[in-house]
């Protein structure tokens, strides 16, 4: 009985020898675990913190646009009506030699198109 106690006690201690074995391998593998999965972890927090702030700079973007056109419209919303009050009219007189017989305005022959407007072309 003694002897089958020893051999028992033995065995008893080469399980656990192997158990605590087994059970380091785990924590070893789940603690390698755990670090990649925080790195990971911190790798997305990374991308998202990056992808708000250019999602705010984006947003910031569009609304300063906002502003500014509707600033654009309210100003032309005032002006219409200062324009409307102004007419247009053209200041340019046109020489009577050129006018033919049913006052149109004609080109003389051998002169540029824009020769009368000031415009200087060299041949």
């Amino acid at each position: 009985m003694l002897l089958r106690l020893q051999e028992g006690q033995r065995t008893l201690e080469k399980q656990t020898a192997e158990f605590n074995a087994g059970i380091q391998t785990l924590m070893r593998q789940l603690s390698g675990g755990i670090e990649d999965s925080e790195r990971k972890t911190r790798k997305m927090l990374e991308q998202t913190t990056l992808r708000i702030d250019s999602t705010q700079r984006l947003l910031k973007l569009i609304v300063a646009l906002l502003v500014l056109s509707w600033g654009g419209i309210f100003y032309i919303a005032r002006q219409l009506p200062k324009l409307r009050d102004k007419s247009v009219a053209r200041n340019d007189k046109v020489p009577e030699s050129a006018l033919d017989e049913e006052r149109i305005v004609g080109w003389q022959k051998g002169e540029p198109p824009n020769a009368r407007e000031g415009w200087e072309f060299e041949r």
